[in-house]
Formats: C-alpha cells, structure tokens, sequence
C-alpha cells in the first residue's frame, strides 16, 4: 500500500493543480535580440538553449531547417485550465533566421490576441495600425514565407482548457503580411477548435 501512496498523491496532483511537465524550459529570446536575415542558428541556441526538436519544413519549395522548443506544465486542471506554457519555432535558411513565433498562454507572457480585431485588418493599413489594433506580434517572418523583399508578422496563441476528459483546444493565427513600404498586401485569420 505504501508504494502506491506517491503515485496516488502525482495522480491527485495533476488532476488538481499540475504535477508533471512536457517539453523542456527554454528561455524566449526577445524580439530585438533576432535580426531577420542576419541572426544564425548557433546565435538562437545561445540565446534560446538547446531544442526540443529539430525540423526540416519546405516552405515555397525552399527547404528550412527549423529548431522547435515547447514546456508545458499541468495547470490547474480542476480549474478548467489544462496545460499552461509557451512553445517557439525559429526557422533558418543557409543557417540564417527566416522566420519564428513564440507562442505562450501564460499570463505574465500571453501571447493572446483579439480575433475580431485581426479580421478587421486589411490591404492598405499600416504595420504600426496593426500593431497599435492588435499589440506585439509573437512572430515575424520574410522570404520565403513571403515574396522578397516582404515582411510578415504573426501571432499566434493556443488555449487548454478543460480537465484530462473534457480538454479542448483553441489555436488562434494571424498572419499579416507587408510589402516594402510596410503596407498589408496579405491577410489571413484562422481560429482551429479541438
């Protein structure tokens, strides 16, 4: 009976409040620490620390090498909060930063947005009204997620909620794209519910 008593104990814990991690902590590096075209893969390790995988996605017909990191911890399921965390991608073409996105549902770093105010973006506005209507971005990306010599900015966030039997995901994107000018020639919204 003694040798269940802790696995007991681990198993009220994580129904109740979190007693067990997914991924490894990483620390997110600062959107002023990436430069877009410059930054190289050993520069996020160093800021970033080692991945939780390594990916090699084709984007456009160009093949990427990406360096995916994600920590997700039990939350406080018996309040309907489901894992509570943060996961990032940072995308490299020739060992030089393309694209990433940081995406975190905890509070103090919420990468949350407000869909309808993303569905009111459109060709013509500005880069700063997009950031001034919507906040910062969890993400940016140029060629060859965009044609060259364009930008895109991305946010992104996904929600648990739910206990281990009710869980329900909601992923929230935004992608919006800016020609040389920083004018939105491209928008897209997707909210995916599971």
């Amino acid at each position: 009976m003694r040798i269940a008593t802790p696995f007991i104990a681990c198993a009220l814990a994580a129904t109740l409040g979190g007693c067990f991690t997914v991924g490894t902590p990483f620390n997110s590096a600062a959107p002023d620490q990436l430069r877009l075209g410059q930054t190289t893969s050993n520069q996020v390790i160093a800021l970033v620390g080692p991945a939780t995988n390594a990916t090699t996605p084709t984007v456009n017909g160009v093949t990427l090498q990406c360096l995916d990191y994600d920590s997700y911890k039990a939350g406080g399921t018996a309040q309907g909060k489901g894992l509570l965390g943060r996961s990032a991608s940072y995308c490299f073409l020739d060992n030089v930063l393309v694209a990433y996105v940081v995406s975190s549902n905890i509070d103090a770093e919420s990468s949350d947005f407000d869909v309808q105010k993303a569905l009111t973006v459109t060709r013509g506005m500005t880069r700063a009204q997009v950031v001034d209507l919507l906040g910062k971005p969890a993400g940016a990306a140029v060629y060859p997620f965009v044609n060259a010599g364009g930008t895109e900015v991305r946010y992104s966030y996904t929600d648990y909620t739910g206990t281990f039997s009710t869980k329900r995901t909601t992923a929230k994107d935004a992608y919006f794209e800016f020609d040389g000018n920083d004018i939105v020639v491209d928008a897209r919204v997707q909210v995916k519910e599971r």
